[in-house]
């Protein structure tokens, strides 16, 4: 022990303070004051802070701020509600004058003919012209618009001078007698089936012409007379379904235009509308053309109608001629002919019976007759 001492120069006092590291490191407490437990702890200041004296606390006085911007108004205290905007305009067919509002008679029309059954397939520029969309697909139009767009084509036609400097195309079947119909009405030049590409550009074709404006009844198959109206400025109008585009058309009519009743119906609305704006027909008294008359017809359909009217004239002719007595007699009737029914005839095929057949309803059949041959 005491080798130990006189290496080190320590004694054992000093060997035991230096195996205590921790008692080293504690710091020495202040002179006169009592070390707190509590301010030795560092998560006791991550609590909130204490309020301070007599004042509301910072977060009340944020949140009274957040709710300044939803008052409207410079008066302090009063709550201001906002201004609402001013209700957009529309402008309706009910503010037009009541001569050009659509009758429910035509209306009724545009439905029984299916004016307003769309495609399921819909063009971005006809979007405007369609009321909704039913559950399988299919677009509605909007007659309304059908209408006013009817009575916009009707004012085009009208400001041209001459009718016939205008030119009414189908290259639908379905439309061919509509455009004939039309253009008869109204005075106009119709071309029914096939257009002669350059009819409109190529001076030199016998058929070429210069008109004011161009009807068609589909923008897709009449393409090229449409194309040949933009090159030398004609305006144009056109029968527009859900699906078709309107590249040079200038006004559209929204309707179905791939049946015929419908594409006759439009032809028909629009030459009368045309009649009421020029005078000729008056708005007071219906227009005695009937619209069935602008329906495309099937070639069984006409056939038969014809056959009906030569049975009918037959018939009238038979009724003039009289009854059918001794007197008139048509050629090639036998000469027996007599207005007496129970009176044998005379003629050439009295007396004539055929074989085993009896003489009276009283007798039995003669041997050899029917009987004979089904028991034989």
């Amino acid at each position: 022990m005491s080798q130990f001492q006189s290496k080190s120069g320590k004694g054992a006092s000093d060997f035991k303070s230096v195996g205590k590291p921790a008692k080293a490191a504690a710091p020495a407490p202040s002179k006169g004051k009592d070390v707190k437990p509590a301010k030795d702890a560092k998560p006791a200041k991550a609590a909130a802070p204490a309020p301070s004296k007599g004042k509301d606390s910072k977060p009340a006085k944020s949140a009274g701020k957040d709710f300044k911007p939803a008052k409207a108004g410079k008066g302090k205290g009063k709550d201001v509600k906002p201004a609402t905007p001013a209700p957009v305009k529309v402008v309706r067919a009910s503010q037009f004058p009541a001569v050009l509002n659509a009758q429910e008679d035509d209306m009724q029309k545009m439905l029984a003919c299916q004016t307003h059954i769309g495609t399921r397939n819909l063009e971005v520029s006809m979007e405007p012209y369609v009321w909704k969309r039913r559950s399988d697909g299919v677009h509605i139009i909007n007659i309304g618009k059908t209408w006013e767009k009817i009575q916009l084509a009707a004012r085009a036609i009208v400001a041209v001078e001459n009718p016939s400097d205008i030119v009414v195309v189908s290259a639908r079947p379905y439309g061919q007698r509509a455009v004939l119909k039309f253009a008869t009405a109204i005075g106009a030049h119709a071309i029914s089936g096939r257009f002669t590409p350059g009819t409109f550009t190529n001076q030199i074709q016998a058929k070429f012409m210069e008109p004011r404006l161009l009807i068609v009844t589909d923008p897709r198959l009449d393409h090229q007379p449409l194309r040949e109206a933009s090159y030398v400025n004609i305006p144009s109008v056109a029968l527009c379904h859900t699906d078709s585009p309107l590249l040079h058309v200038d006004i559209a009519i929204p309707c179905n235009n791939k049946a015929k009743h419908s594409i006759g119906l439009m032809y028909w609305l629009l030459a009368r509308e045309v009649l009421h704006l020029r005078g000729t027909l008056s708005r007071a008294t219906p227009w005695d053309v009937m619209v069935d008359l602008y329906f495309y017809r099937e070639e069984s359909d006409r056939q038969a109608e014809d056959q009906a009217q030569s049975f009918g004239g037959q018939v009238e002719s038979a009724q003039d001629a009289g009854e059918w007595g001794a007197n008139n007699v048509p050629e090639g009737v036998a000469a027996g002919y007599t207005d007496n029914w129970g009176t044998p005839s005379t003629g050439e095929w009295a007396g004539e019976t055929g074989e085993g057949a009896p003489t009276g309803w009283d007798q039995t059949p003669v041997q050899g007759g029917w009987d004979a041959e089904a028991t034989a």
